[in-house]
């Protein structure tokens, strides 16, 4: 028996492996195209030469690829790909009006620092596998090679912490390093280009901690030195070498900021003008499975019966639950949950939040579903309601019962949204939690500025029964991006 259950796990394990492959390539796949079709009408590719233009370009492409690859990575990513450039900008910026001679383009820098972690889209747990994935899509992409050599190679790298021949104690840092290892640092130093420098300290202090706070020198040494707890699957030369990255990488940041201080910039000062500059996320979240033994078309609680009312099942209540464990692992700072007056809606919230324990908890009205009695007045099931395509908003059929126009639920989604994210600080995230109609109508006009046609909503951006459309808004204050929040721990749910 034993023999049959090691065999067993064994294969679910390698089938895991194989979809989580199969996945990456997919992934990798559709940020080349996306890659390949931007970048072909970029000044870098087509005259050589990184421009403003091209940064737009990069911040679309990001955003798309964010969509397209539905990333399983903590939320500090996303803070990290949005402050790393502009941190790289400012310090360049710094250096060219301290030297008129300086040959650093601080476009190429952002550019760069907008491109350096594109492979985490692909696989989140690599380490040197992240950046054989950047450098194949950039050259995929059309970018000259020249522009791609001017990231740091991770290869070279992690030799050269080899080559310290590091102790324990060093590694731990318990000692100091000899004067042959500080030659050795000290060498690689020089041979790094001005724009491997800015894009190096851009890297390591372009973050925030899980607290929310911008790295500090303490942070990101802690940060360094933790780095074998966020990696995970790479070749056995690349995990002997790592411990002694982490050790090259401070004294590599030490020596950089001492740079950038002999060039007459203030690192600290450009470092703390970003402690506001960051992101906020929205996350919407749809109820969990409706308990409906009946297959009615249900609708707002207080046009049905009592007994009609909907509420969640067993099913919904671990959805929600593993959505819950998702949101925490992803390390998302939910300052509050803001819910719909609905029973099922309700019942999701209290769910969620025996997961997240937050304790600010809202009801708002606007959050509702949308009201279209007809359907339940009139008696159909729901294998009726889904042969019209769940269309309820056919003026012909409808207009007697004055069902809600989805200019009007756009409407309220779009005061709740907005007002909640203007009560955020910078990092952090607020749940919505509401319908199907109500976020559906809201993300797509939000994403294409249209309105889809009404008998067509599911097929566009529609979220499942317990799902999550994650929203991001850029430092401006601006919808960035959105994705579907995904993990193999998820309960998939159904759209009617």
């Amino acid at each position: 028996m034993e023999i049959i259950s090691t065999t067993a796990n064994h294969s679910f394990r390698r089938y895991d492996k194989l979809l989580a492959m199969r996945n990456g390539i997919d992934k990798y796949e559709i940020i080349k195209e996306l890659g390949k079709k931007l970048f072909a009408d970029s000044d870098i590719v087509k005259v050589g030469k990184v421009s403003s233009r091209d940064v737009q370009i990069v911040k679309k492409f990001i955003a798309k690829a964010i969509t397209g690859t539905n990333p399983e990575v903590l939320s500090l990513f996303f803070e990290h790909i949005l402050i790393a450039p502009e941190l790289g900008k400012r310090i360049t910026e710094k250096l060219v009006v301290r030297d008129l001679k300086f040959e650093v383009s601080k476009y190429e820098v952002e550019f760069l620092l907008w491109l350096h972690e594109v492979g985490r889209l692909v696989d989140p747990g690599g380490y040197l596998r992240n950046d054989i994935i950047d450098d194949n899509l950039l050259v995929s992409f059309g970018l000259p090679k020249i522009l791609v050599q001017k990231l740091p190679n991770v290869r070279t790298f992690l030799q050269v912490g080899k080559m310290l021949e590091l102790s324990e104690d060093q590694l731990q840092g318990r000692a100091n390093l000899n004067k042959e290892q500080e030659k050795i640092i000290a060498d690689y130093f020089k041979l790094l280009t001005p724009t491997q420098r800015l894009i190096f300290i851009g890297d390591n202090f372009g973050k925030r901690d899980e607290k929310g706070e911008l790295f500090s020198s303490q942070t990101f040494i802690q940060y360094v030195l933790t780095q074998e707890q966020r990696y995970s699957g790479d070749e056995s030369w690349i995990l002997d070498r790592r411990p002694a990255g982490a050790i090259l990488t401070i004294k590599l940041v030490e020596k950089t900021i001492k740079w950038l201080k002999n060039m007459g910039v203030d690192f600290e000062r450009i470092l703390n003008s970003l402690k506001e500059y960051g992101l906020k996320f929205i996350l919407m979240v749809r109820h969990g499975d409706p308990d409906n033994p009946k297959n009615i078309v249900y609708n707002l609680d207080e046009v049905m019966k009592e007994e009609d009312r909907i509420h969640i099942t067993d099913n919904g209540r671990r959805q929600l639950k593993a959505l819950g464990m998702v949101i925490k692992k992803r390390k998302f700072r939910v300052a509050r949950i803001v819910c719909s007056d609905q029973i099922r809606a309700v019942e999701s919230e209290k769910e969620l939040n025996r997961e997240l324990g937050v304790s600010e908890e809202q009801v708002d009205p606007r959050l509702k579903d949308l009201y279209a009695p007809g359907a339940y007045l009139e008696g159909l099931t729901m294998d009726d309601w889904k042969n019209k395509k769940g269309n309820a908003y056919d003026e012909k059929r409808w207009g007697k019962y004055k069902h809600e126009r989805p200019e009007k639920l756009i409407d309220r989604i779009n005061q709740v949204f907005w007002e909640n994210v203007n009560g955020l600080k910078v990092g952090e995230a607020v749940v919505l939690l509401s319908h199907g109609d109500p976020i559906a109508w809201w993300i797509n006009q939000q994403v294409t500025g249209q309105l889809p046609q009404t008998d067509a909503l599911r097929d566009q951006i529609y979220p499942n029964q317990g799902q999550a459309i994650v929203c991001i808004i850029d430092p401006q204050g601006i919808f960035f991006t959105h994705y579907i929040l995904t993990d193999p721990n998820l309960i998939e749910g159904e759209s009617y």
